[in-house]
C-alpha cells in the first residue's frame, strides 16, 4: 500500500490524456502468471474551476484497465470514473467541497515481472480541469478553520489472488 498525504494540483484540458498523481502508485511482482490482482484506491479531491470535467483511471504501467465500452463497443470510455459539475462559484458544490472517489478493480496481468498500478486523472473536453487532490481550493488545512480548509488523504493497496 502506498498512501498519499501531500496536496497536488493537476491541470488538465484534454480528455484521454492522463497525467499521474505523484504518489499513487503501487508495485507488485505477482508469483505466478495465472494470479489475479486485487487493486484497491480511494483519492480524496477537489476540482477548482467553475465548471469541469475531470475522469479518473486506474493504470497497469502504461495501460489503462477496468473500463467500459460505449454501446458501439468500439470505444472504450475515458476512465472508470467520471465527475461532471458546477464546482466553486457553482450552486451544486460548497465552495470548499472535498469528496473521495474509491476504485476496485481484479486485474488479471499474466506476468510474473514487477508491474506497477497508478491512478491518473484527465480534463475533460470542452473546459480547462484543475483537480486539487488532498485539499480543497485552498492551499492547506487550518486548525481554526476545519470546515473551510480540509485536508485528506489517498491511497492505493495491490493484493495478490492466487488462482
Amino acid at each position: 500500500q502506498t498512501q498519499k498525504i501531500d496536496r497536488t494540483s493537476i491541470t488538465s484540458t484534454t480528455t484521454n490524456s492522463f497525467a499521474a498523481i505523484t504518489g499513487l502508485t503501487q508495485a507488485i511482482t505477482p508469483v505466478a502468471t495465472s494470479s489475479k490482482v486485487l487493486v484497491t484506491a480511494y483519492v480524496s479531491w477537489n476540482l477548482d474551476s467553475g465548471n469541469g470535467t475531470i475522469h479518473f483511471g486506474i493504470f497497469r504501467d502504461s495501460t489503462q484497465v477496468g473500463m467500459g465500452v460505449d454501446s458501439g463497443g468500439t470505444n472504450r470510455c475515458p476512465s472508470t470514473v467520471s465527475f461532471r459539475g458546477t464546482i466553486n462559484g457553482g450552486s451544486s458544490w460548497y465552495t470548499y467541497g472535498m469528496t473521495s472517489q474509491a476504485f476496485q478493480f481484479l486485474d488479471s496481468p499474466s506476468t510474473t515481472s514487477s508491474t506497477t498500478y497508478s491512478i491518473k486523472v484527465s480534463g475533460g473536453a470542452t473546459y480547462t480541469s484543475t483537480v486539487i487532490i488532498n485539499g480543497t481550493d485552498t492551499t492547506t488545512g487550518n486548525a481554526g478553520s476545519a470546515d473551510y480548509q480540509p485536508v485528506a488523504s489517498s491511497a492505493i493497496m495491490c493484493m495478490e489472488v492466487l488462482a
